[in-house]
């Protein structure tokens, strides 16, 4: 965006979505950009593994994300890494769901980042499909996504840091994430 602010849009965790995160750092660490906007607006999640190998590229060694399963089982996925790399800035609204939300959540837990826009859709939970006879389907909740910290996900989602409405003329969401990295925490 600026000589030393890099962009990335997620549209959705898609197969290889991390790979493709992986080689835009790797253009940004060639030119020296420290500073990133992650831009999940409007992203409505997708593959669990994308996001959390995407998540370990950002935060720091410990829990990304729990799963808790009917019954009381809770199965966890963590970052080694040792130190975050980047300034970051998540952009999240409304239509951020899923996926999404376990990054902008274990972000902002693990304080590796700031998140600004407005609180994402809440939807925190795992659904299998269960296919029936004639081809019919049923969809059943297994689990819950809960945050690095145990805050639950589902029907609350994640209240940004700052939080900023869009007027439709222009994106001051965006020009937030950069006005931050201009003056660091005197937003």
């Amino acid at each position: 965006l600026e000589k030393n602010i890099g962009y990335i849009k997620l549209n959705q965790f898609s197969e290889n979505s991390h790979k493709e995160m992986e080689k835009t750092l790797k253009d940004f660490d060639n030119k020296k950009i420290k500073n990133v906007i992650l831009d999940l607006r409007n992203n409505p999640g997708g593959l669990l593994n994308e996001s959390v190998y995407i998540s370990r590229l950002f935060v720091p060694e410990g829990p990304i994300v729990h799963i808790k399963y009917k019954g009381g089982k809770t199965e966890s996925y963590y970052s080694n890494l040792k130190k975050p790399k980047y300034n970051l800035v998540v952009l999240v609204n409304e239509n951020s769901a899923s996926a999404s939300e376990i990054l902008a959540a274990a972000i902002k837990d693990t304080k590796a980042g700031t998140i600004i826009g407005t609180p994402t859709y809440g939807k925190g939970t795992v659904q299998n499909i269960l296919t029936l006879p004639k081809g019919d389907g049923m969809k059943l909740t297994i689990a819950e996504y809960q945050s690095p910290r145990g805050n639950k996900i589902n029907d609350i989602g994640i209240k940004p840091d700052i939080v900023v409405e869009n007027n439709g003329k222009k994106d001051l969401q965006l020009q937030k994430a950069i006005d931050w990295f201009k003056n660091p925490g005197q937003l």
